[in-house]
């Protein structure tokens, strides 16, 4: 057996070129992360100012009826109840022509989120209840869930007015 003058180690180039692509790769990878994050912060930005439109428009809609809650109630009480059944019994014709929505809406901050719309979605069943109640058709309904910046964080509010979104 010949010994080699060599010492039998060896480095081939391709190790050094794969471990530049990786590098590349990690690089490209992140730069592309970083432009998709500025893109869903601009995106989360428009979304808001959406919803701050929307609120506005909302509140213009004639023979709607606002509810506004306290922080951890679900049930409204006994005077809103009335408001709500009043609301009903007046648009029962109107209702059957064209549907009615709720719009549950609940602050933007990021505070307990999942509480706030575990609470918007009670609200809305405890209304739906109360039409269930006086025989109003329930494929007539609409909900839309709402987030918007201008509501008083300890509050939620309801909104309920004939006819779609």
């Amino acid at each position: 057996m010949s010994r080699s003058s060599s010492s039998g180690h060896f480095w081939p180039a391709y190790v050094d070129l794969m471990t530049v692509l990786l590098m590349v790769f990690i690089l490209l990878t992140l730069l592309f992360q970083m432009v998709a994050a500025i893109a869903r912060m601009e995106e989360g930005l428009k979304v808001n100012e959406a919803a701050t439109l929307q609120a506005a428009v909302y509140q213009d809609k004639p023979g709607a009826l606002l509810l506004t809650f306290k922080a951890n109630e679900v049930v409204a009480d006994a005077a809103e109840s009335a408001k709500v059944k009043a609301w009903f019994m007046a648009n029962t014709a109107s209702i059957k022509e064209q549907g009615y929505t709720l719009s549950a809406v609940i602050s933007a901050d990021q505070a307990d989120t999942g509480k706030k719309l575990s609470l918007q979605f009670s609200r809305l069943l405890e209304i739906k209840k109360q039409a269930d109640e006086l025989g109003i058709d329930q494929e007539q309904l609409q909900v839309v869930n709402r987030i918007d910046t201008a509501t008083d964080a300890n509050n939620g509010q309801v909104q309920m007015f004939v006819g779609a979104p």
